[in-house]
């Protein structure tokens, strides 16, 4: 029996001889190899996760605190131009007005009319000229911001140039 365990044990021998040689080894490198590329890459997204929902949140709250300013600020942009564009409107349709120009009562009348009316006319087909007269007060009060735009004589009253420019307006 010990000549059988004693030939198993030189076959096996023999064997893993024969093995061993039909293997290579691995060719060796000089120093570690470091994945850093793999690490660069788990640490972006790590990052990425983190920093998303802080920006996203940090975002949200600035645009709650400060969009009541901003939008404020662009309607009132908007109703300034659009008044500004129906007053040169008035300056142009008015027969002896010149641009920024002094002018007497009865042309400042006019330039007013012809403005409010185009005002109105605009506000009856177009939702943006719709919201821009109702946000500056109507048409009474568009009226009075177009009376402010003028360069009137000395004397001139509010009164004596809004209302003909209102009277004029067609009853709806």
């Amino acid at each position: 029996m010990t000549r059988f365990f004693l030939a198993a044990l030189a076959f096996a021998c023999a064997a893993s001889v024969a093995f061993a040689q039909g293997t290579t080894t691995p060719a060796v490198t000089p120093g570690v190899v470091i994945p850093y590329g793999e690490y660069i890459v788990a640490g972006a997204q790590l990052v990425g996760s983190i920093l998303v929902p802080l920006l996203t949140a940090t975002i949200m709250a600035l645009l709650a605190k400060f969009y009541p300013m901003a939008r404020m600020l662009i309607s009132e942009a908007l109703v300034e131009r659009t008044l500004r564009k129906w007053f040169d409107f008035g300056v142009n349709a008015t027969a002896g007005a010149v641009k920024n120009s002094t002018v007497t009562v009865p042309i400042g009348s006019e330039i007013v009319a012809n403005a409010l009316q185009r005002a109105v006319n605009r506000a009856d087909v177009n939702a943006v000229s719709k919201w821009t007269m109702d946000q500056a007060g109507g048409p009474e009060e568009v009226a009075n911001k177009l009376f402010r735009l003028l360069k009137l004589d000395v004397g001139a009253k509010a009164a004596d140039i809004v209302a003909p420019a209102l009277a004029s307006l067609p009853k709806q």
